[in-house]
């Protein structure tokens, strides 16, 4: 660390890494990082605005980080054998197999991240606090597709690149008039998300690993509505099973193109006719904090969400009854000859075209949500004296009151998505148990 006049700031830190996941030569690792600040408030051309700017800050820094976490593979540079048995002709035969490949050129994955910054106090009451930044993480340690020809499982490799940009802005007020009190929190962030690199393959059903979009893109077809009788049926494309009046009717992207870069359809719905349509990382970020007191009275409060980001439930979770679960109201609104401008698709438990991954099922998870809010009163301590006390506050505090979002009712926008899900990958914590609404009252007593 270096200081000099308590303006110019400067840092430097080195990090020598080993770890036994690597053969001998790719064990170790070099990850420097640097970071400098300019206290423009402390130089003497601003002497005449110190009471408007009372600290202003400028920084810059740059770093590189290593990871070396690939799974519950151990030694995926040397992979181990397996012991097992085969019975052939009423006699047992024991077998040692080697069923992955092994890469011994496995090395560090690197993210290198580049930020500048901004810290001012103004008038000793407001401060913001402002940053942008570009993270590149290069050698991601993944595995991709090979050759069925080889007759071993892919081995990891470093083969993908991934990049975030974005910028985080945070700001405070508080001020006091006479026995009003205010505080105002405020901070809002933007990131965008990119896979630069995956040596030009694919991964993943309905989140997808693919270059140009962000991690775990939702992936399916675009759904162009609901069939209304047996003619459009005949005149559509070729779709999943024996289709009915009521289904959902998807688009056919696949073709050949017109001199005009347009998609002549081909007739036949496949996977060729699957896009990107949606994306599980927020966009953006934001949360409120509000702080009120007058006299012994006081008020707080905490909103935070999510904007421009998608969830996805399959039809095991909005079509009524399936899975023996409980038939909500809004599940009731699904095709039938007497209701054909339905929000769902007929109800059918043997339709292969319906539970199709399609944007149909998938639903912007953007909210915002009323976390914590509490209300409270403190007695005057000239009345608790006499009863030998010295503070006590009474107080009602409520949580997750409040939610906004155009989520599917009765799941939680908030929850991330599980991968392990046993139908495929289930997003919007159609999974869990949503959060509720917890009211409490409490007393906070401090004798003398």
């Amino acid at each position: 660390n270096y200081d000099y006049k308590d303006r110019y700031l400067f840092e430097a830190n080195f990090r020598y890494d080993g770890t036994s996941r690597f053969i001998k030569r790719n064990r170790w690792a070099f990850f420097p990082s640097f970071s400098a600040g300019w206290r423009i408030s402390e130089e003497s051309f601003m002497a005449g605005a110190r009471n408007a700017i009372n600290q202003l800050k400028l920084r810059t820094s740059w770093g590189k980080l290593g990871n070396q976490n690939i799974g519950s593979s151990y030694y995926p540079f040397t992979e181990t054998l397996a012991v097992g048995s085969i019975s052939m002709a009423d006699k047992i035969y024991q077998l040692v197999t080697l069923n992955t490949m092994a890469n011994p050129d496995l090395r560090w994955e690197e993210t290198t991240m580049t930020g500048s910054g901004i810290d001012a106090v103004l008038f000793k009451r407001f401060s913001v606090t402002a940053d942008w930044y570009k993270k590149n993480t290069d050698g991601i340690l993944l595995t991709l597709n090979t050759s069925q020809l080889i007759g071993l499982n892919s081995p990891y490799q470093n083969a993908a690149k991934v990049r975030n940009t974005g910028w985080e802005i945070s700001s405070r007020y508080d001020n006091q008039w006479g026995d009003f009190k205010l505080g105002v929190g405020l901070n809002l962030s933007d990131v965008k998300n990119e896979i630069i690199d995956m040596k030009g393959q694919t991964s993943g059903s309905l989140l997808r690993q693919q270059e140009g979009y962000a991690v775990n893109s939702i992936y399916g077809y675009i759904a162009d509505g609901l069939y209304q009788s047996q003619d459009e049926i005949d005149e559509g494309p070729t779709q999943f099973g024996t289709l009915h009046p009521g289904d959902i009717k998807y688009k056919d992207l696949a073709g050949a193109f017109d001199e005009n870069g347009n998609a002549i359809p081909d007739g036949i719905i496949n996977d060729d006719d699957k896009t990107i349509i949606g994306s599980t990382i927020p966009r953006y970020t934001y949360g409120l904090n509000l702080d009120f007191g007058w006299k012994g009275f006081r008020l707080g409060a905490f909103l935070q969400g999510v904007g421009k980001v998608d969830g996805y439930l399959n039809s095991h979770y909005v079509i009524p009854a399936v899975n023996s679960s409980a038939i909500k109201t809004w599940q009731l609104d699904y095709w039938t000859e007497e209701n054909r401008d339905a929000t769902f698709p007929r109800v059918s438990i043997t339709s292969a075209n319906n539970s199709q991954n399609s944007n149909f099922w998938m639903k912007s998870a953007a909210y915002v949500r009323l976390k914590n809010i509490q209300i409270g009163y403190a007695l005057p301590k000239n009345l608790l004296k006499k009863i030998g006390i010295s503070d006590l506050y009474l107080y009602v505090n409520g949580q997750n009151l409040f939610t906004g979002t155009d989520f599917w009712q009765g799941y939680d926008p908030e929850v991330a998505y599980d991968a392990g899900a046993a139908d495929g990958v289930t997003l919007g914590g159609a999974a869990y148990y949503p959060q509720v609404k917890v009211y409490s009252f409490g007393i906070d007593v401090k004798l003398r």
